[in-house]
Protein backbone atom coordinates (compact mmCIF):
# COMPACT_ATOMS: atom_id res chain seq x y z
CA UNK A 1 0.00 0.00 0.00
CA UNK A 2 1.56 3.63 -1.20
CA UNK A 3 2.08 5.97 1.89
CA UNK A 4 -0.19 9.18 0.39
CA UNK A 5 2.36 11.39 2.34
CA UNK A 6 5.87 10.23 1.11
CA UNK A 7 5.05 7.48 -1.43
CA UNK A 8 6.38 4.88 0.20
CA UNK A 9 5.12 1.08 -0.67
CA UNK A 10 4.31 -0.62 2.11
CA UNK A 11 3.10 -3.89 3.06
CA UNK A 12 -0.57 -5.05 2.45
CA UNK A 13 -0.65 -5.96 6.48
CA UNK A 14 0.95 -2.24 7.56
CA UNK A 15 -1.56 -0.14 9.02
CA UNK A 16 1.48 2.89 9.31
CA UNK A 17 4.07 3.93 7.32
CA UNK A 18 7.46 2.65 8.11
CA UNK A 19 8.99 6.03 6.88
CA UNK A 20 6.95 9.05 8.02
CA UNK A 21 4.76 6.95 10.52
CA UNK A 22 1.19 8.14 8.29
CA UNK A 23 -1.89 6.49 8.96
CA UNK A 24 -2.16 4.17 5.96
CA UNK A 25 -5.46 4.98 3.84
CA UNK A 26 -5.46 8.95 5.45
CA UNK A 27 -5.43 11.86 3.71
CA UNK A 28 -3.37 13.26 1.77
CA UNK A 29 -0.91 14.99 3.98
CA UNK A 30 0.01 18.10 2.33
CA UNK A 31 -3.65 18.92 2.24
CA UNK A 32 -4.21 19.07 5.82
CA UNK A 33 -1.36 21.50 7.29
CA UNK A 34 -2.01 20.43 10.76
CA UNK A 35 -0.53 17.32 9.82
CA UNK A 36 2.78 17.97 8.67
CA UNK A 37 5.03 18.53 11.45
CA UNK A 38 6.59 22.27 11.28
CA UNK A 39 10.11 22.21 10.23
CA UNK A 40 13.14 23.83 12.17
CA UNK A 41 15.59 26.03 10.45
CA UNK A 42 19.01 27.27 12.06
CA UNK A 43 18.61 31.34 13.13
CA UNK A 44 22.33 31.71 12.53
CA UNK A 45 22.66 34.54 9.88
CA UNK A 46 24.54 32.95 6.85
CA UNK A 47 28.32 33.71 7.12
CA UNK A 48 29.39 36.18 4.76
CA UNK A 49 32.55 35.13 3.28
CA UNK A 50 35.55 38.20 2.89
CA UNK A 51 37.48 37.96 -0.18
CA UNK A 52 40.89 39.88 0.15
CA UNK A 53 41.57 43.56 -1.25
CA UNK A 54 43.85 42.81 -5.04
CA UNK A 55 45.69 45.97 -5.68
CA UNK A 56 44.73 47.94 -8.54
CA UNK A 57 47.17 47.09 -11.36
CA UNK A 58 49.32 49.89 -11.76
CA UNK A 59 50.11 50.71 -15.67
CA UNK A 60 54.05 50.42 -15.80
CA UNK A 61 55.95 53.22 -17.43
CA UNK A 62 58.10 52.53 -20.61
CA UNK A 63 61.21 50.91 -19.62
CA UNK A 64 60.00 49.44 -16.34
CA UNK A 65 59.83 45.68 -14.97
CA UNK A 66 56.22 44.51 -15.05
CA UNK A 67 55.19 43.11 -11.50
CA UNK A 68 55.77 40.04 -10.73
CA UNK A 69 52.53 39.02 -8.99
CA UNK A 70 49.87 36.93 -11.31
CA UNK A 71 47.70 39.91 -11.00
CA UNK A 72 49.54 42.27 -12.90
CA UNK A 73 47.81 42.94 -16.30
CA UNK A 74 48.93 44.74 -19.48
CA UNK A 75 49.09 48.14 -19.62
CA UNK A 76 45.82 49.76 -21.00
CA UNK A 77 45.37 51.96 -23.58
CA UNK A 78 46.86 54.87 -24.27
CA UNK A 79 49.80 54.68 -22.14
CA UNK A 80 50.89 57.30 -18.70
CA UNK A 81 47.56 57.43 -17.08
CA UNK A 82 45.52 60.83 -18.02
CA UNK A 83 43.23 61.91 -15.21
CA UNK A 84 41.67 64.73 -17.27
CA UNK A 85 37.82 64.55 -17.92
CA UNK A 86 39.11 63.51 -21.59
CA UNK A 87 41.18 61.18 -20.60
CA UNK A 88 38.82 59.30 -18.54
CA UNK A 89 35.43 59.26 -20.47
CA UNK A 90 36.47 60.55 -23.89
CA UNK A 91 39.58 58.06 -24.27
CA UNK A 92 43.07 59.73 -24.41
CA UNK A 93 44.38 62.09 -26.57
CA UNK A 94 46.85 61.00 -29.85
CA UNK A 95 49.83 60.36 -29.05
CA UNK A 96 49.53 58.75 -25.34
CA UNK A 97 51.55 55.96 -25.04
CA UNK A 98 53.79 57.13 -27.95
CA UNK A 99 57.58 57.74 -27.80
CA UNK A 100 60.46 57.70 -29.70
CA UNK A 101 63.93 56.01 -29.31
CA UNK A 102 66.45 57.48 -31.57
CA UNK A 103 65.50 56.08 -34.84
CA UNK A 104 62.46 54.07 -33.89
CA UNK A 105 58.73 54.96 -32.03
CA UNK A 106 58.02 53.05 -29.55
CA UNK A 107 54.09 52.28 -28.53
CA UNK A 108 52.23 50.26 -27.15
CA UNK A 109 49.97 48.26 -29.06
CA UNK A 110 46.96 49.32 -28.79
CA UNK A 111 47.75 53.38 -28.39
CA UNK A 112 46.62 55.80 -31.06
CA UNK A 113 49.15 57.21 -33.00
CA UNK A 114 49.42 61.15 -33.73
CA UNK A 115 47.79 62.72 -36.19
CA UNK A 116 49.86 63.40 -38.56
CA UNK A 117 51.73 61.45 -41.66
CA UNK A 118 54.26 59.11 -40.27
CA UNK A 119 56.34 59.82 -43.52
CA UNK A 120 56.43 63.65 -43.26
CA UNK A 121 54.99 65.08 -40.59
CA UNK A 122 52.31 66.35 -42.40
CA UNK A 123 48.07 66.64 -41.19
CA UNK A 124 46.13 64.03 -42.03
CA UNK A 125 42.85 64.84 -40.91
CA UNK A 126 42.11 61.87 -38.91
CA UNK A 127 43.04 59.63 -42.23
CA UNK A 128 44.64 56.66 -41.10
CA UNK A 129 45.96 53.37 -42.22
CA UNK A 130 45.49 49.83 -40.74
CA UNK A 131 48.32 47.94 -41.29
CA UNK A 132 48.82 44.40 -39.86
CA UNK A 133 52.31 43.83 -38.72
CA UNK A 134 54.19 40.35 -37.72
CA UNK A 135 57.63 40.00 -35.90
CA UNK A 136 59.96 37.11 -35.27
CA UNK A 137 63.75 37.22 -34.11
CA UNK A 138 65.48 37.76 -37.05
CA UNK A 139 68.16 35.01 -35.36
CA UNK A 140 65.16 32.38 -36.62
CA UNK A 141 65.35 33.23 -40.77
CA UNK A 142 68.08 30.99 -40.65
CA UNK A 143 65.21 28.02 -40.65
CA UNK A 144 64.54 29.31 -43.69
CA UNK A 145 67.35 26.43 -45.52
CA UNK A 146 64.25 24.31 -43.99
CA UNK A 147 61.00 26.33 -45.37
CA UNK A 148 58.28 23.90 -44.04
CA UNK A 149 60.61 23.80 -40.68
CA UNK A 150 60.54 27.99 -40.64
CA UNK A 151 56.85 28.24 -41.87
CA UNK A 152 55.79 26.13 -38.35
CA UNK A 153 58.23 28.14 -36.46
CA UNK A 154 57.33 31.30 -37.38
CA UNK A 155 53.38 30.60 -37.08
CA UNK A 156 54.08 29.98 -33.87
CA UNK A 157 56.78 31.88 -32.80
CA UNK A 158 55.87 35.53 -34.10
CA UNK A 159 54.21 38.61 -32.88
CA UNK A 160 51.31 40.73 -34.05
CA UNK A 161 50.48 43.93 -33.43
CA UNK A 162 47.53 46.21 -35.90
CA UNK A 163 47.92 50.04 -35.65
CA UNK A 164 46.37 52.48 -37.23
CA UNK A 165 49.15 55.04 -38.75
CA UNK A 166 48.47 58.24 -40.33
CA UNK A 167 49.08 59.16 -43.66
CA UNK A 168 49.17 62.09 -46.00
CA UNK A 169 47.12 62.19 -49.56
CA UNK A 170 50.79 62.61 -51.16
CA UNK A 171 51.41 58.93 -49.89
CA UNK A 172 49.05 57.39 -50.14
CA UNK A 173 48.85 58.17 -53.94
CA UNK A 174 52.29 56.90 -53.67
CA UNK A 175 50.79 53.85 -52.29
CA UNK A 176 47.55 53.43 -54.50
CA UNK A 177 50.11 53.75 -57.78
CA UNK A 178 52.63 51.18 -56.50
CA UNK A 179 50.10 48.71 -55.74
CA UNK A 180 48.49 49.45 -59.43
CA UNK A 181 51.51 48.80 -60.89
CA UNK A 182 52.62 45.70 -59.07
CA UNK A 183 49.20 44.31 -60.28
CA UNK A 184 49.51 45.10 -63.92
CA UNK A 185 52.72 43.34 -63.58
CA UNK A 186 51.60 40.07 -62.28
CA UNK A 187 48.46 40.40 -64.66
CA UNK A 188 50.83 40.76 -67.71
CA UNK A 189 52.91 37.75 -66.15
CA UNK A 190 50.01 35.44 -66.07
CA UNK A 191 48.86 36.68 -69.47
CA UNK A 192 52.23 35.99 -70.63
CA UNK A 193 52.34 31.95 -70.04
CA UNK A 194 49.50 31.02 -72.68
CA UNK A 195 50.90 33.01 -74.78
CA UNK A 196 54.35 31.12 -74.57
CA UNK A 197 52.16 27.76 -74.92
CA UNK A 198 50.43 29.47 -78.14
CA UNK A 199 53.58 30.22 -79.71
CA UNK A 200 55.91 27.61 -78.63
CA UNK A 201 58.44 30.01 -77.81
CA UNK A 202 60.60 29.92 -74.60
CA UNK A 203 60.30 33.63 -74.44
CA UNK A 204 57.13 34.51 -73.35
CA UNK A 205 57.75 32.10 -70.37
CA UNK A 206 60.85 33.97 -69.22
CA UNK A 207 59.28 37.46 -69.98
CA UNK A 208 56.02 36.26 -67.72
CA UNK A 209 58.86 34.97 -64.87
CA UNK A 210 61.10 38.31 -65.22
CA UNK A 211 57.46 40.24 -64.77
CA UNK A 212 56.46 38.18 -61.88
CA UNK A 213 59.52 38.47 -60.11
CA UNK A 214 59.64 42.72 -61.10
CA UNK A 215 56.12 42.51 -59.69
CA UNK A 216 57.78 42.33 -55.54
CA UNK A 217 58.65 45.35 -55.85
CA UNK A 218 55.89 47.45 -56.16
CA UNK A 219 54.00 45.27 -53.79
CA UNK A 220 57.17 45.30 -51.19
CA UNK A 221 57.37 49.39 -51.56
CA UNK A 222 53.27 49.85 -51.39
CA UNK A 223 53.37 47.84 -48.27
CA UNK A 224 56.35 48.78 -46.74
CA UNK A 225 55.10 52.24 -44.76
CA UNK A 226 56.38 51.62 -41.66
CA UNK A 227 58.52 48.00 -40.73
CA UNK A 228 58.37 46.56 -37.25
CA UNK A 229 61.79 46.61 -36.06
CA UNK A 230 60.50 44.84 -32.70
CA UNK A 231 57.40 43.61 -30.78
CA UNK A 232 56.37 41.96 -27.67
CA UNK A 233 53.32 41.23 -25.74
CA UNK A 234 52.95 45.11 -24.73
CA UNK A 235 54.90 47.22 -26.96
CA UNK A 236 55.87 47.78 -31.03
CA UNK A 237 58.92 49.48 -32.14
CA UNK A 238 58.59 50.57 -35.50
CA UNK A 239 61.14 51.71 -38.31
CA UNK A 240 60.76 54.65 -41.47
CA UNK A 241 59.32 57.18 -39.17
CA UNK A 242 59.78 60.42 -40.79
CA UNK A 243 62.30 62.65 -37.95
CA UNK A 244 60.60 65.00 -38.07
CA UNK A 245 57.72 63.00 -36.71
CA UNK A 246 59.80 61.50 -34.03
CA UNK A 247 60.64 65.12 -32.98
CA UNK A 248 57.18 65.37 -31.50
CA UNK A 249 57.12 62.81 -29.57
CA UNK A 250 58.57 62.06 -25.50
CA UNK A 251 62.04 60.16 -25.98
CA UNK A 252 61.84 57.06 -24.30
CA UNK A 253 63.20 56.39 -21.03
Amino acid sequence: MRCERCGLVNYETETVCRRCQTPLGAPPAWGNPAAVPPQSFSQQPYPQQSYPQQPYPVQPEYGASLPASSYAAPPVYGGAPYASAQGMFGGPPPGAGVWSDGTSLVMYKNALLPDRCVKCNAPVGGRRLRRQLWYINPILYILAISPIIFLIVYLIVRKGAKIDIGICEAHLQRRRTMLTIGWCLFALAILSFPIGATLESPWPFLLGLLLLIGSIIPFSIANKIVTPAKIDDFYVWLKGVCPEYLALLPPAR
